[in-house]
């Protein structure tokens, strides 16, 4: 995917997460931005490892930002 696409997708995802207020979709647009960041230092990275910086990011972003609940 190009750099335009990865920005055009987290642009998108952080104004659904405006609009819904679920706390989901922002996870996302984190991960999506950082895989734009690294896309345009690193412009010849291929699509999988694009894909395992989305996936890093928006899990890493997930569980440093989100409250940890603990039930007992």
């Amino acid at each position: 995917m190009t750099l335009t696409t990865w920005g055009i997708i987290a642009v998108v995802l952080a104004i659904i997460e405006m609009f819904t207020a679920g706390l989901l979709a922002i996870w996302f647009a984190i991960g999506a931005a950082i895989t734009a960041i690294a896309l345009a230092i690193f412009p010849e990275i291929t699509i999988t490892i694009q894909l395992i910086i989305f996936i890093l990011s928006s899990t890493s972003a997930f569980f440093m930002f989100s409250p940890i609940m603990i039930v007992t």
